[in-house]
């Protein structure tokens, strides 16, 4: 009988070892409730990816534009120092891209001699800036296709709020409260921020 207490009895040793193993699974009990939200919290963290579709010419001589990637091909120009371009391609290699620059020229360029523009900003701030190479208007659509319904065209320098991204596409809002489609290549990272003129901002 004696020996059937003692073996029935929850001693001290025992209780400490059932906390220590609650300790050692707890964590993998809860992993499948965390790891859901992992994906979301790094997406929020990461933000929007600041790229910009408008270069220079880095220093240097005169750069050549090709008709095709491919300095073998027929030459249909030269961009000087300085000179701003819209870069619309890349080959497969990386090595070229295609550009256009004001006055009309486009043609295929050296990737290695396109630079920056000093004024680029690298950091997200949930707004987003219009620009044309031309300082033109930007066409804003109702949905992520280039033929959808126009929504209105917003002058070069505007600023809007980012929403979401649809592959090439940002659906974002003017200051006014209009909302649609711009064009990936048309938007650049800025410092500056709104609030709506129309309805609470939702920052």
């Amino acid at each position: 009988m004696q020996t059937q207490l003692i073996s029935n009895r929850y001693s001290p040793s025992v209780k400490w070892k059932k906390v220590l193993l609650g300790i050692v699974f707890a964590p993998s009990l809860l992993m499948p409730f965390i790891v859901p939200l992992m994906p979301l919290t790094a997406k929020a963290e990461q933000g929007y990816r600041c790229r910009s579709s408008f270069k220079q010419v880095s220093q240097g001589s005169a750069l050549q534009v090709f008709e095709s990637p491919d300095i073998g091909t027929r030459n249909v120009g030269e961009l000087t120092e300085g000179t701003k371009v819209f870069r619309t391609l890349s080959d497969r290699s990386g090595l070229f891209r295609k550009v256009q620059a004001l006055g009309g020229l486009q043609g295929w360029v050296l990737s290695s001699r396109l630079s920056s523009m000093p004024s680029e900003v690298r950091q997200f701030n949930g707004f987003l800036q219009v620009k044309a190479l031309d300082g033109g208007r930007i066409n804003m659509r109702e949905s992520a296709w280039l033929k959808a319904k126009l929504v209105g065209k917003l002058p070069s320098g505007n600023v809007v709020r980012f929403g979401h991204e649809e592959g090439e596409w940002s659906y974002v809002t003017d200051s006014s409260g209009t909302s649609g489609y711009i064009a990936n290549n048309y938007l650049l990272c800025t410092t500056a921020k709104f609030k709506l003129l129309n309805g609470p901002d939702r920052n």
